[in-house]
């Protein structure tokens, strides 16, 4: 169960652990009850200066590598 991170229009940003299957429901600020909009995070990507400037580790699955290559170039 991965650790989602939110962003509340009224109220603020906010952590939220969800199940992969409860991802297409929308998720309610716990403070005001609006719905909030997923936040999308590097967390996964290091820069490392000792590989061409970039490391991938952890966090990464398969699709989201081949679009950083594709965008890196």
């Amino acid at each position: 169960m991965p650790l989602e991170e939110f962003q509340c229009q009224i109220s603020e940003e906010f952590e939220q652990w969800r199940s992969r299957s409860n991802a297409i429901n929308p998720m309610h600020c716990p403070t005001c009850n609006a719905i909030a909009k997923r936040l999308y995070s590097t967390r996964g990507l290091r820069m490392s200066p000792a590989i061409d400037g970039v490391s991938l580790t952890g966090g990464l699955d398969a699709l989201a590598l081949s679009r950083l290559r594709s965008h890196l170039g």
